[in-house]
């Protein structure tokens, strides 16, 4: 089969949602199908990129445009977001935090930078990639410039398959609310791209239930996010003996990825207790959370790190002791956001501890059900207890994932693409003929 991918996210951007398209593309190729991917070209400014082998795909970066990389070349950060929210006037900064916090140029709703990229998306479909003769046409969102570049890719490919794949929900996003009257506009662009696409794929069973609500009669699966056992394969790394790490990687939302309730169970241990933990953050900077370390006085366990490499964020997960996960409860249609950090923790063996989101939670049943961690919500009294539980027992044992019971097994990103692949040549090809 021949393949087109219509993705932002793709390496050497250093990102969760990346890992999901390329592993895609490559598995797709080592099983002896032409695949072409269509991206953005990368910020090689930037601290998050890893280079990724791209043997056997054909992937055409095209150029940003003027306006993104004038926004790049003003240091602003992938997200579209400004490093100077940090600094300024305080009713500058709570103005630009509040268009943050609705998604101002989140790479999820619109407005979005990535927009600006759109024309020479379609230049290159229009001129590189007219000959080919596509099966299938895979855009997977967001931004929204991924499926508007599909979806004109589709009306160039007619007689192709267009697949549209949701890590996230859009319109229904439970961190970024957007704009009125903007949200109005993106629930009718919405509903034109799902009634226009052959099939829907998205990463759990209440994301599909809430998407089936808007396309009755759209096909949809369901193909989970996932760890890569490629990169995962030589990051054997014993924890130290000793001392207790804890470890987040990833971005923070003061609302929806908020580690205070674990940092008010920190500050209740005393000096001496605290003496043998050390909690690491490595990810975007985020000003409230230098501001909680502060208000905690955790300045001696706490370490922000910033934004780091790939493998870096990687050797660091497979040191921990206990991994920290960070999220809010949801409604139970939007309760299926599993991101793909959540399996890249499982594949280390190392205990998670959710913070902020419950036992109910589907993230919460898989983690306990599965003893691979606990789900505190925000109750910082059982969060303390168990710290203190920590410091008496010392550093948990490893997770033995060579285990064939191990759930594990279920998140490899191989196998997910592997399984997409043949529902695509088969079952969907098979349904949509009948």
């Amino acid at each position: 089969m021949k393949i087109l991918l219509t993705t932002v996210f793709f390496p050497p951007q250093n990102a969760i949602a990346s890992q999901r398209t390329y592993v895609w593309a490559r598995e797709w190729s080592r099983a002896g199908h032409q695949v072409t991917v269509l991206t953005i070209k990368k910020d090689e400014n930037k601290s998050d990129i890893s280079a990724r082998s791209f043997e056997g795909m054909n992937v055409i970066e095209t150029k940003a445009g003027f306006i993104i990389d004038w926004l790049r070349q003003r240091k602003r950060v992938e997200r579209g977001v400004p490093n100077s929210i940090a600094h300024g006037p305080s009713t500058l900064r709570k103005i630009k935090e509040w268009f943050h916090a609705h998604g101002f140029l989140s790479s999820v709703r619109l407005p979005d930078v990535f927009d600006f990229w759109l024309p020479n998306a379609r230049s290159a479909i229009r001129n590189q990639l007219k000959s080919e003769d596509f099966d299938f046409i895979v855009s997977s969102f967001g931004p929204v410039a991924s499926l508007r570049a599909g979806y004109f890719a589709k009306r160039c490919h007619p007689t192709a398959k267009w697949v549209v794949d949701f890590r996230d929900l859009w319109t229904e996003n439970h961190v970024y609310p957007g704009f009125w009257p903007v949200t109005i506009w993106e629930r009718w662009l919405e509903s034109f791209y799902l009634r226009r696409a052959d099939a829907v794929t998205t990463v759990s069973s209440p994301l599909a239930n809430s998407l089936k609500k808007k396309i009755a009669l759209t096909p949809i699966a369901v193909f989970e996010n996932g760890f890569d056992p490629d990169e995962m394969a030589d990051l054997i790394v014993a924890p130290a003996q000793g001392s207790i790490k804890f470890v987040y990687t990833g971005s923070l939302h003061p609302t929806h990825r908020n580690p205070e309730p674990f940092f008010r169970a920190l500050a209740k241990l005393s000096s001496d207790r605290r003496s043998n933990i050390l909690v690491v953050f490595a990810g975007p900077p985020a000003r409230f959370l230098n501001e909680l370390i502060e208000k905690y006085k955790l300045e001696d366990v706490v370490v922000a790190k910033g934004s780091v490499g790939r493998r870096e964020a990687l050797i660091l997960q497979a040191s921990a002791s206990v991994l920290l996960f960070f999220e809010a409860n949801h409604s139970p249609d939007r309760d299926g956001v599993l991101t793909g950090k959540l399996f890249e923790y499982l594949a280390t063996g190392r205990p998670v501890w959710a913070i902020g989101i419950g036992r109910s939670s589907t993230v919460g049943r898989l983690l306990e059900t599965n003893l691979c961690g606990k789900a505190f919500g925000e109750d910082s009294d059982q969060i303390f207890e168990s710290l203190n539980d920590l410091i008496r027992a010392g550093v948990p044992s490893t997770r033995d994932i060579t285990a064939e019971a191990d759930i594990v097994h279920r998140f490899d990103r191989k196998k997910i693409a592997r399984r997409m692949l043949n529902w695509m040549a088969n079952d969907f090809v098979a349904k949509s003929q009948e």
